[in-house]
């Protein structure tokens, strides 16, 4: 089944696996074109876009949820986030549970493994592995076969290009996402100690798209341990 066929028919509640560009690239001009939906200034069609879902945005979430829409047509909410809080994670549950009337929830992650699995079991789960990397940029599982040294070399070329514009900060989060991603998959199954550094750096890369995050020491952080 191709990615968008799963949305062919909307269900109350999705999770989405993947790079969270990508599917915003993919699901938005979906609900344009496949269900009539108008998502420029439509009060009834909300993304949000956060390093972390923190509690504050769960109880944002739930207000609006439990408003009545400003017509009869389909109410989509589209939260895109790099981590989502326990706290809120909990808070969001219930809103899940208890839906308004022709109300739609897709919650995109670069990982399942930082969903509570309750809401995991709450959800239908998508997954979507087209990267979108900069033709500029090159792939993790390059980057990932370098040396340390090798690693921090190429960092500093990437955010050389950044500053003469030949990339945007954009490319660097897909990118950074597409790496701990490569990542996960390699180590998932694997009887090594390296999911706990996985982990650190997972939490450490949901920050990215935080307007005051440093890209460099995010990306040097992964590099040296990877």
């Amino acid at each position: 089944m191709e990615f968008l066929d799963h949305f062919e028919i909307l269900s109350q509640s999705y999770l989405i696996e993947g790079n969270g560009e990508n599917v915003l690239q993919k699901l938005i001009p979906h609900f344009e074109n496949k269900h009539n939906i108008k998502t420029v200034g439509n009060p009834d069609f909300l993304v949000r876009n956060v390093a972390t879902f923190a509690i504050e945005d769960a109880r944002e979430i739930k207000e609006l949820a439990s408003r009545r829409g400003s017509t009869e047509e389909k109410r989509i909410f589209i939260i895109q986030a790099g981590a989502f809080t326990r706290e809120a994670s909990n808070a969001l549950l219930k809103t899940l549970e208890e839906p308004g009337d022709h109300t739609h929830f897709f919650l995109i992650t670069p990982s399942l493994n930082r969903i509570l699995p309750t809401i995991v079991s709450r959800c239908q789960v998508v997954h979507d592995y087209s990267p979108i990397i900069a033709s500029s940029l090159i792939l993790p599982e390059k980057f990932l076969s370098f040396s340390p040294v090798k690693r921090l070399a190429y960092i500093k070329e990437v955010m050389g290009k950044i500053d003469k514009e030949e990339i945007t900060k954009s490319d660097i989060h897909s990118f950074i996402e597409e790496l701990i991603r490569y990542q996960y998959e390699q180590v998932k199954n694997a009887k090594t100690n390296k999911l706990g550094n996985l982990a650190r750096s997972a939490d450490i890369a949901s920050y990215a798209r935080d307007t005051s995050a440093s890209l460099k020491m995010i990306l040097e952080y992964i590099a040296l341990n990877a």
